[in-house]
């Protein structure tokens, strides 16, 4: 029986070597891949991660002293079932957990955070600061 060896069709400098190393079914932490974007926009600020293959249940908001974390675990399917021969396995899974300090400008009582088709936003309102009004000072 001949061995059958699936490899990416475009050899990537670097990205063959780490594949290689992942395709034994050496779990990589997820955790490291992780990646959040930070938006200030105009009343708020908003977090924004991609989480493909993750489960609205299987993620974690929490909110505390200022610090707001998102956690949770992405699960391999296929872990514990001997009846199928993984080939190649590039995908990531495991735990992941960031954490970030959250300015003073913000209004804690306004967070919402919607999980849609694989992507996770987080906004938080920031405080309403009225402006100081025009005064013009009379010169004597």
């Amino acid at each position: 029986m001949t061995k059958v060896i699936f490899r990416p069709l475009i050899e990537e400098r670097g990205f063959d070597k780490f594949f290689n190393e992942i395709s034994n079914n050496v779990e990589i932490p997820f955790k490291r891949f992780l990646r959040i974007d930070v938006v200030d926009a105009e009343k708020s600020i908003e977090f924004i991660a991609e989480l493909p293959g993750v489960k609205k249940e299987d993620v974690k908001i929490l909110l505390e002293d200022g610090v707001l974390t998102v956690s949770g675990e992405k699960k391999n399917e296929f872990k514990g079932n001997e009846k199928i021969n993984i080939f190649r396995n590039e995908r990531l899974f495991g735990r992941f957990e960031r954490k970030f300090e959250l300015p003073e400008d913000i209004n804690l009582d306004e967070i919402t955070a919607k999980f849609e088709n694989g992507l996770l936003k987080i906004s938080i309102a920031k405080l309403v600061t009225e402006k100081p009004k025009e005064r013009i000072i009379e010169v004597k």
